[in-house]
């Protein structure tokens, strides 16, 4: 009776760790590195489908720190966000076609469903932990230098090439 009880009680703490783990909803979603302005370098999954940007990190109860999510919009254009069963708050950063950041909301309240809009069109937004903009001095106008993964934002800077004779 005794082990039963004790196989048991196992049993209950082994579904306990196991269930007190992040589920991982993009499990299929693409792992990135961001480096923003050359001052931090981020690790995120990258949304691109209309489920994955409309599931964001929404159900997440926890976002390391340095990692985050970029959803990637096929075209241009104005968009929101909101923080409906999204669970932790966020730094939402909205980022033009060539990488430019244009806005910041940050802080983002947890489970609110008021829209955060990007007020110009754009082509990510990239959502981090709370905070991440202010400790790394994450300023509009910074531009996302490289993004490892099929699509870049490519920097304002153009390399020339010398013409050879």
């Amino acid at each position: 009776m005794k082990k039963k009880r004790n196989a048991q009680i196992f049993l209950l703490i082994k579904s306990i760790i196991i269930l007190s783990f992040e589920p991982i909803q993009g499990a299929l979603a693409q792992e990135l590195t961001l480096n923003i302005a050359n001052k931090v370098t981020i690790s995120v999954e990258k949304a691109t489908t209309p489920k994955e940007r409309n599931e964001g990190l929404m159900f997440r109860r926890f976002l390391s720190p340095k990692h985050g999510m970029l959803l990637a919009f096929e075209n241009t254009k104005r968009v929101s966000v909101w923080m409906k069963n999204t669970y932790i708050s966020l730094d939402v950063l909205f980022v033009s076609a060539s990488g430019r950041i244009v806005r910041i909301v940050p802080q983002t309240t947890p489970l609110s469903t008021t829209s955060i809009p990007s007020k110009q069109p754009v082509r990510f937004v990239l959502e981090l932990p709370a905070g991440t903009c202010k400790k790394h001095n994450i300023l509009v106008g910074d531009q996302i230098l490289s993004l490892i993964g099929n699509e870049t934002p490519r920097s304002q800077k153009t390399t020339r090439m010398k013409k050879v004779s």
